[in-house]
């Protein structure tokens, strides 16, 4: 009698447990997705136990990846594409409020550089004081900025980071150009706030073609660090005692701009990782190759 029921339990668990793997099997996720989750959250602990021992922390998010097309095209910025954002610049310059105290016109440089850069300085910074030690007042007000250009119609830019740029306390609040879903680390928005205001503006927009090549699949952000991480050991002294973090990890595409002249190129896939020293590299996703700035 005991026999049986033990049997029939037995029967019982070997179903239950058949059903719950091939509800695994193929809920949203693919096989496997559990194991896979286990198997990620164990190379995460490997890999930081790896960087340990080669000076570095990782505070970073580590995301997962599919594939990717391996090529973008880009072009220079054209002189009509400059002269749009000029405009964006200039209309900001003259709807400006309050007026100046004595009533003249509003002035400052807005001009479009030979290198594919527009310039925007105002004789006086625009928007308001704010407290330069407070990282989030400088992005509102920088976020201010950017809505207030319209510059959305021009490009999609996306806030990136916010740095200390000298004693003064000024701030950089840089953004970043997105195409396809991807970040595009070639072109960008840069944005100097100091307590008055904001000082200076610096765009470069390059205008983006089509992704190019069968999709690919990418090495994994654990391994782009580990590759960085042997990359910046070599030379390093022990004794040197600070230990460096990976704050940030981030797919998106790069390859630097070959030069003055060139009217396109191609960027990459990479993994842009940054640093708590606010230095900034680039790993090809695809080789993990270190790219040139």
């Amino acid at each position: 009698m005991h026999w049986a029921r033990a049997r029939l339990l037995l029967l019982l668990t070997f179903t239950l447990v058949n059903v719950a793997l091939l509800d695994r099997a193929w809920r949203p996720g693919g096989p496997g997705a559990m194991s896979d989750m286990g198997l990620a959250a164990f190379e995460l602990r490997e890999v930081r136990s790896r960087l340990g021992q080669q000076g570095f922390n990782l505070t970073a998010r580590v995301p997962t990846t599919g594939k990717v097309l391996p090529f973008l095209r880009l072009a220079s910025p054209t002189p009509e594409l400059q002269q749009r954002v000029v405009l964006r610049f200039l209309e900001m310059l003259a709807a400006r409020e309050p007026p100046r105290p004595d009533n003249t016109s509003e002035t400052g440089e807005v001009f479009a550089a030979g290198n594919g850069l527009v310039v925007f300085r105002p004789d006086r910074p625009w928007g308001h004081d704010v407290r330069v030690e407070n990282r989030t007042v400088v992005r509102e007000l920088a976020d201010d900025f950017l809505s207030q250009s319209q510059l959305a119609k021009v490009a999609d830019l996306r806030w990136f980071r916010s740095v200390p740029l000298d004693q003064g306390g000024r701030q950089l609040v840089e953004y970043t150009l997105f195409y396809g879903g991807f970040p595009v680390y070639a072109g960008y928005l840069h944005v100097t706030v100091g307590p008055a205001g904001v000082e200076e503006a610096v765009a470069y927009l390059p205008a983006a073609g089509e992704f190019r090549g069968d999709p690919k699949s990418v090495i994994s952000g654990t391994q782009a660090l580990l590759r960085l991480a042997g990359h910046l050991s070599v030379g390093q002294s022990a004794a040197e005692g600070k230990r460096r973090t990976f704050t940030d990890l981030e797919l998106g595409y790069y390859a630097p701009y070959p030069g003055k002249g060139t009217p396109a190129w191609e960027v990459v896939p990479v993994w842009r990782v940054n640093m708590d020293s606010q230095d900034i590299y680039y790993v090809n996703a695809l080789t993990g190759e270190l790219e040139a700035l």
